[in-house]
């Protein structure tokens, strides 16, 4: 007897997963520009440690502020990628200002379940961490 399959145009648990890895969201922040926000990967909780350096990686205002950042993706189309130098951190901190790091905090809280403090607390808490 031959075996049918159905599909039922839901989405397998590995394609759950990978989508959920690459969504993007888009806000605007209040000069108009659109944001895309998108969820750090894993291994960027470790490699913003190394960039920003053990000093500044345990003050958690500086980590704090700096993660909502983290989240943004593009600002009007202009792709930003996840710093790799302390000198990208600051240039992604002028880019996106005042205005882009609210409407990044602001999506992140409505669109990702308030995965920034989650993201947030692992930063700080991980092993790796300095104290």
């Amino acid at each position: 007897m031959a075996k049918v399959k159905v599909h039922t145009g839901a989405e397998t648990p590995s394609q759950k997963v990978i989508n959920d890895a690459n969504r993007t969201v888009e806000v605007t922040d209040s000069r108009g520009r659109k944001i895309k926000l998108r969820l750090p990967q894993f291994a960027d909780e470790f490699r913003i440690v190394a960039v920003v350096g053990a000093e500044l990686a345990a003050n958690r205002v500086y980590m704090g502020m700096l993660n909502p950042l983290l989240f943004i993706a593009e600002i009007d189309g202009v792709v930003q990628p996840f710093p790799s130098s302390k000198i990208a951190v600051d240039s992604l901190i002028n880019t996106a200002g005042r205005e882009g790091f609210l409407a990044a905090l602001q999506g992140i809280t409505e669109h990702f379940g308030g995965k920034a403090d989650e993201f947030e607390a692992q930063v700080k808490n991980g092993d790796g961490t300095p104290a």
